[in-house]
């Protein structure tokens, strides 16, 4: 379908025709420069739809929620440990009808301070699909919630326990020198 079209002159350019059209929610421009008539312009720019719409489709190359990755969170309980990585939305681009979709593999950025936890839904990076030297992009979020192991805190506790366990048998050591000072010292009396 014929969106627009507008004809013009410069002296640099000539008569010019510049035109826009849509098929199938994929919306091409024309612009043909220097025709030397009007039906030359109007055929060079069916040509160039012609081109366009067989070599070219808008087209989703990813899907929201589509797992693009599986990750070990660091910090995370074992039970939630594993992470799936997906897409927060759908990933629409142009691309050669000769390409397959199935080729386009996405440069994946995780953020850098990825740890436990993390609740179903956060972003934690990005996909980027570089094609034809355009860039797409979508957020990566959660597929789940990501507990923190426990594991720190257990450790933690151990120590802390630990210590004073050596602290209190430091102190039983002490008392029994004590003892034994004021003992030897009452029997020399």
């Amino acid at each position: 379908m014929l969106l627009g079209i507008k004809t013009g002159s410069t002296t640099p350019a000539g008569d010019c025709l510049l035109a826009s059209s849509n098929k199938n929610g994929f919306s091409l421009i024309a612009v043909v420069l220097g025709g030397s008539n009007t039906n030359v312009r109007f055929a060079d720019t069916v040509s160039l739809f012609n081109y366009g719409y067989s070599t070219y489709s808008f087209k989703e190359i990813a899907s929201q929620n589509q797992v693009v990755q599986t990750i070990n969170v660091k910090g995370a309980a074992n039970s939630t440990k594993k992470l799936d990585v997906l897409l927060q939305k759908d990933v629409p681009a142009v691309v050669n009808n000769s390409d397959n979709s199935d080729n386009f593999i996405p440069e994946i950025k995780l953020n850098s301070d990825l740890k436990a936890p993390l609740a179903k839904g956060d972003v934690i990076g990005t996909a980027e699909y570089k094609i034809d030297g355009t860039t797409y992009s979508s957020n990566l979020i959660a597929s789940h919630d990501v507990k923190a192991s426990k594991m720190f805190i257990i450790v933690l506790a151990m120590i802390v326990l630990l210590a004073l366990l050596i602290l209190l048998k430091i102190a039983g050591m002490n008392k029994k020198k004590k003892k034994s000072k004021s003992y030897k010292n009452h029997k020399e009396f």
